[in-house]
């Protein structure tokens, strides 16, 4: 896949997307929840994961999400495996 701006981008704008439909989301689930009865809101999380080809990139992404106050951010190595 080749995106505008490259892999860098392309995840930047995953992450807007993410924080501009978080509230959204946040709502329908909780309504669902309501709906199905399935005991008291308990928050809502969401999460999203992308594979990078370029140690640059992952740099870009991590600086992006700490200037976006990510709650809780995680790389792996797949080598490791």
């Amino acid at each position: 896949m080749i995106a505008p701006g490259g892999e860098a981008a392309f995840v930047g704008r995953m992450v807007e997307e993410s924080l501009a439909m978080k509230d959204r989301c946040r709502r329908v689930y909780r309504e669902y929840l309501i709906r199905q009865r399935n005991g008291p809101d308990i928050g809502v999380y969401s999460s999203i994961t992308s594979m990078l080809g370029k140690m640059t990139t992952l740099t870009h992404v991590v600086r992006l999400l700490k200037e976006k106050n990510a709650s809780k951010m995680s790389d792996e190595d797949i080598e490791k495996h």
